[in-house]
């Protein structure tokens, strides 16, 4: 399913749980896979009296900096050893989210994993709208991780457009490797209430995933209710795309 899977690093210790759901994907998987570890440094004077200034470094590592960068990434790359997927490492500098979508493409990556919160990350890759600009305009799937516990209860958000159903044969192989179970969840008013239903049963039927999916039907405004059943449940991983009927 993915065969080639992308984890960008800030290096910090929050950044590198993406490695887990990394090896849990790949493990369970037939097949040769690879997994390319990304280092974006950041700068050191990114936040002058609590702003952002400057959120990468304009010039090219010095021989010090680079060395310190291999050599964490190698470290990283050493619990790998005793799998089968080949590890490549890439250093680079540059606006951190283009560096990362720009490297999605040339890699021809299946999926991209990233952890919300690293050193920079609520604070710089959320603020600084990097998490936003990769996850709007990534070319493959993105899996956005806050931890490294397992994803058991993984919420699809569908609106009846052919665009928000791109997102299920991707998400229920993923399920199935995980092991998770799976609700698919709609507003009613964005489907014809007497078709919800139907909907919802053929899609289950369809990925064949009855034994670990059922579905849940909201009132209201799609965007306020998915952020308050989200809220309110033990969801692991909210599943959507960027834009359908309702432009959630």
């Amino acid at each position: 399913m993915f065969k080639k899977i992308l984890v960008p690093l800030d290096g910090s210790e929050t950044a590198e749980r993406a490695l887990a759901f990394a090896q849990k994907l790949t493990s369970q998987e037939n097949g040769q896979h690879e997994l390319i570890l990304l280092r974006v440094p950041v700068a050191e004077d990114a936040f002058i009296d609590g702003h952002i200034a400057d959120v990468y470094p304009k010039q090219p590592l010095d021989n010090t900096a680079a060395e310190e960068a291999q050599t964490y990434l190698n470290q990283l790359k050493q619990q790998f050893e005793s799998t089968d997927l080949i590890v490549q490492t890439l250093t680079t500098v540059g606006d951190i989210a283009g560096v990362i979508l720009d490297t999605a493409v040339a890699e021809e990556i299946d999926l991209l994993i990233m952890s919300t919160h690293g050193r920079s990350a609520l604070r710089l890759w959320m603020l600084g709208g990097v998490a936003e600009r990769v996850l709007r305009n990534a070319s493959c799937p993105v899996l956005s991780v806050r931890t490294d516990q397992p994803l058991n209860e993984i919420v699809i958000t569908l609106d009846g457009s052919p665009l928000a159903e791109r997102i299920l044969p991707i998400v229920f192989p993923l399920a199935r490797v995980l092991e998770a179970q799976v609700t698919l969840l709609t507003v009613n008013g964005v489907i014809a209430k007497s078709a919800t239903i139907d909907y919802l049963q053929r899609i289950i039927a369809q990925y064949d995933a009855a034994a670990f999916a059922n579905f849940k039907i909201l009132s209201g405004k799609a965007a306020p209710a998915i952020v308050d059943y989200v809220a309110n449940n033990d969801v692991d991983l909210l599943a959507m795309v960027t834009h359908g009927y309702t432009g959630s």
